[in-house]
């Protein structure tokens, strides 16, 4: 029966070609909203936590003008409860929603490695240490910007120098440049000696996170810069409220892509029996059964949709990986993330649809009057 099920679908060729070629561009694109989805996940899934908290200037929503006065660091650093704390200046191309957007961060590079689980592969991690315009640069930014150690890099103001290539295995570090904290300030246009734009606290005991975060912002709330402290899962939740509202748009264009899936199945279904009606009365007629001929139909209507939905999820996994593509928003890189996970829910809900799909046209095959069907042509 399985060689007759092949045979059948490759009898007209254009038709299933076409069938084929709809599911995978239906597949392709609902992988793409998972990967979207899984994306924002993996985002906010691999932050510290409570265990990190980020001080951050109060009412500020670019990291443009977010400026905190560097002394708070060693009073925040008295703070009960405080592990140690790393200083940042972040300097971003684009604060708005963007497909490519360059991030640096500037740090003390003790405590930028002490803080980062970072691993070196490619370039020269001492170079790094000793060059006041080197630049240590994640693969993702690598890969996207084709940066390589030795090569000049510039954006805007920053010319750096990069002297190694890291991963991490956090979408947000392997999407950023780390450079060195004094000339990172120094910049051109930031005028920004003596401020950072973000403070990072990593706490002893994360229970104590909320009471550490009151105490941060009581300690300046009349200071200079007024801090606004939170975890930092709920900072790059807040930092990525906009990309939430699209990733929740996509999630709909996913369900969409399936019942567009559904109803080009079902029309080519519905198309191939009309076509067979004779044939199919005739295996009714040498014996098939109403549940065998009932099979066939529904066998190839899932059959094309697997097809289509392999097709379509390997070129998705394909592209993504390869192009590691992501979006951002105020310097916060959410990069798309195709799991196998997703891309067998992929193949599975076209094969499904598939089966759906098939279900009237399979009834309306298995219920034939054998004899008005053989008269019909």
């Amino acid at each position: 029966m399985i060689t007759y099920i092949l045979r059948s679908l490759l009898r007209n060729k254009t038709r299933s070609i076409l069938t084929i070629g709809a599911v995978a561009l239906t597949t392709f694109i609902f992988c793409f909203v998972r990967a979207i989805d899984s994306g924002m996940d993996r985002l906010l899934s691999s932050s510290g936590a409570e265990k990190k908290l980020i001080v951050y200037h109060k009412n500020r929503f670019c990291y443009a003008t977010s400026k905190l006065l560097e002394r708070y660091v060693p009073r925040i650093a008295e703070i009960p409860g405080v592990e140690r704390v790393l200083p940042l200046k972040v300097y971003v191309s684009n604060c708005r929603a963007s497909l490519d957007i360059v991030t640096f961060e500037g740090g003390p590079t003790d405590e930028l490695l002490a803080s980062r689980p970072i691993k070196v592969v490619a370039g020269d991690l001492e170079q790094w240490k000793r060059d006041e315009d080197a630049a240590l640069v994640g693969v993702a930014l690598a890969k996207r910007r084709s940066l390589s150690p030795g090569v000049k890099f510039r954006v805007g103001n920053v010319l750096v120098n990069v002297v190694a290539i890291f991963e991490s295995g956090s979408s947000v570090d392997d999407n950023i440049a780390f450079t060195h904290l004094g000339y990172l300030q120094r910049i051109p246009g930031l005028n920004s000696v003596g401020y950072v734009t973000q403070i990072e606290v990593y706490l002893k005991d994360p229970a104590r996170s909320e009471a550490i975060a009151r105490q941060i912002d009581d300690m300046f709330a009349t200071d200079e810069s007024p801090t606004d402290t939170k975890p930092e899962r709920a900072f790059l939740a807040r930092k990525t409220r906009d990309l939430a509202e699209v990733v929740t748009f996509a999630r709909v264009l996913g369900y969409v892509c399936v019942l567009v899936m559904l109803a080009i199945l079902a029309n080519t279904v519905v198309m191939a029996v009309q076509d067979r009606v004779r044939e199919l009365a005739m295996l009714q007629a040498v014996g098939y059964d109403v549940q065998r001929v009932a099979a066939i139909v529904l066998a190839e209507s899932g059959l094309a949709a697997f097809a289509g939905g392999l097709v379509g999820a390997g070129i998705a996994a394909l592209v993504l990986w390869w192009t590691r593509l992501g979006i951002a928003t105020e310097g916060i890189q959410v990069e798309f993330a195709l799991s196998f996970g997703s891309i067998g829910m992929g193949v599975v809900s076209s094969t499904v649809a598939g089966a759906i799909a098939g279900i009237a046209p399979a009834w309306h095959a298995s219920h034939l009057e054998i004899a008005d069907a053989l008269r019909s042509l």
